[in-house]
């Protein structure tokens, strides 16, 4: 490989490398620690309805996130029909209704927070 090159190689610094892998690894850990979070959550509201039929008539839904996360495709999802506009900015909140087995759903789409701003900013 290194006579394909005329000769030559290419080497990573060390330090460089290290620094990769340690923001690598941070990451890693900051998933499995959301991941750890997320079905405690689960587990805990399954444990309260767990044995009792909770079953609202009407479902009220606000999608919070940064920006294009995917929330107006959630919400299309939840009513199963195109009633937000996806892959262009959401300016401001919108609401939509409809009906999802049996229940009426409200979903209200909402401008996405910027990554390069506070949250209280967006």
């Amino acid at each position: 490989m290194v006579a394909g090159h005329s000769g030559c190689h290419y080497e990573m610094e060390r330090m460089l490398l290290q620094e990769v892998e340690e923001k690598r690894r941070t990451v890693e850990e900051r998933v499995e620690q959301r991941m750890t979070k997320v079905q405690k959550q689960r587990k805990a509201l399954r444990a309260l309805f767990e044995g009792e039929e909770h079953r609202l008539s009407e479902l009220r839904i606000v999608l919070l996130g940064w920006s294009r996360s995917g929330k107006s495709s959630a919400g299309n999802t939840i009513l199963g029909r195109e009633e937000f506009e996806s892959g262009i900015r959401t300016a401001q909140c919108v609401k939509r209704q409809g009906e999802v087995a049996g229940r009426q759903v409200t979903v209200v789409d909402t401008p996405g927070w910027w990554s390069t701003s506070s949250v209280k900013d967006t």
